[in-house]
């Protein structure tokens, strides 16, 4: 259409609180956003031409300095107009400068080092207190807003913190309730992986989408069972519970006969099949996995599902592990993706509409375009 803008792709960054998209615009080699579903922290990488010495004179990026970006695509789908992809507040971990040619490098992450939660190591203890109050201190610790999205609150009658940090000792608790944790936009947010396997797919790929790709099926470290001790307060006595992968919907679609037995007792048999079927989903969640690269879209953050096809069987729904985002200085945008097929009862096609993501919970449910 004549005179219709060209679509672009740009990025928005404040300093401070200061905006500087227009003087990292000009110097911009690439950014990179690293948005991980759970577990780790996600980053952020900008590379720079440093010909004139700016970004390691006058312009040097801070240690510690926060930074706040957003990826914007601007009159794309055929439609003028932009849409926002805010990726969060980072802490600047490292700068690095390097030549010939003269190039700068700035990283941040969004659970710095210095965070109370994440490198001071604690002791202390709770009783009689359910899981989401000690996530609440620790966040409110960490001056960090939380987020549970958790069906189940387990109540602890004592919890002892030695010499750990936060974050270490809630990802303990978490992993044993069945939970994820993950930091992002200044929040601290507890949610049920296998919950968000079941919701709709946010896009297809299909195999000609994609630049680059590769999808495996393993059988190492994946299990057709679990055991686990429990004791029965009625009885007095201690049973065993076996989980079952392939009644429980938790992959293990190989069979292999190989069963994980867990050395510690629980204190009935529901806590026991919670406990078997938490540690199954998270033995055999990469039982079938993949890597893909594939042009930029807004829609991809960790976390949410896909729908990839045109790959024989091992076509189907995965949920988004870890994405990367990439723009480079021409307005380009890319994505890599690590995949994993969920159980067996995530399966089946959304509309791309009804998604959440978890480094975005300021905007859920809301159109991005403005």
């Amino acid at each position: 259409m004549d005179g219709y803008p060209a679509r672009r792709t740009h990025v928005i960054l404040f300093y401070e609180n200061r905006d500087i998209s227009e003087d990292i615009a000009r110097d911009l080699i690439s950014f990179s956003w690293t948005d991980k579903s759970s577990r780790e922290a996600d980053d952020i990488v900008i590379k720079l031409h440093n010909v004139h010495g700016l970004w390691c004179g006058d312009w040097q990026a801070a240690k510690g300095a926060k930074l706040t970006a957003e990826i914007v695509h601007a009159n794309w789908d055929g439609r003028e107009g932009e849409k926002h992809l805010p990726c969060g507040t980072f802490e600047i971990d490292e700068t690095t400068v390097s030549g010939p040619p003269s190039e700068a490098e700035i990283k941040g992450i969004s659970v710095p080092i210095t965070s109370k939660a994440r490198g001071q190591a604690k002791t202390r203890a709770w009783d009689n207190v359910r899981l989401s109050q000690i996530a609440s201190d620790i966040a409110g610790n960490a001056g960090l807003d939380l987020i549970f999205e958790l069906t189940k609150d387990p109540l602890y009658q004592r919890e002892d913190q030695l010499e750990e940090a936060d974050l270490s000792f809630l990802q303990g608790l978490a992993t044993e309730a069945g939970a994820s944790l993950k930091v992002s936009h200044d929040k601290l947010i507890l949610f049920d992986e296998k919950e968000y396997e079941k919701k709709p797919s946010v896009l297809t790929l299909d195999v000609s989408d994609l630049t680059r790709w590769s999808l495996q099926n393993k059988s190492s470290s994946v299990y057709s069972s679990c055991k686990v001790k429990y004791h029965d307060p009625e009885t007095d006595e201690d049973f065993e519970h076996e989980e079952d992968a392939a009644l429980a919907n938790l992959s293990g679609e190989d069979q292999n006969g190989r069963t994980l037995s867990l050395n510690q007792r629980c204190k009935s048999l529901a806590e026991a099949e919670e406990l078997a079927k938490n540690t199954l989903h998270d033995a055999n969640k990469y039982e079938v996995s993949g890597k893909l690269d594939a042009p930029g879209d807004l829609r991809v953050v960790a976390g949410v599902n896909i729908e990839l096809t045109g790959v024989g069987r091992y076509s189907g729904k995965y949920a988004v592990d870890t994405v990367v985002h990439t723009v480079d200085s021409r307005g380009g945008h890319v994505m890599s993706l690590d995949i994993r097929r969920g159980g067996k009862g995530s399966k089946g096609k959304g509309d791309g509409v009804n998604y959440v993501s978890w480094s975005q919970f300021d905007h859920l449910g809301k159109d991005y375009s403005r």
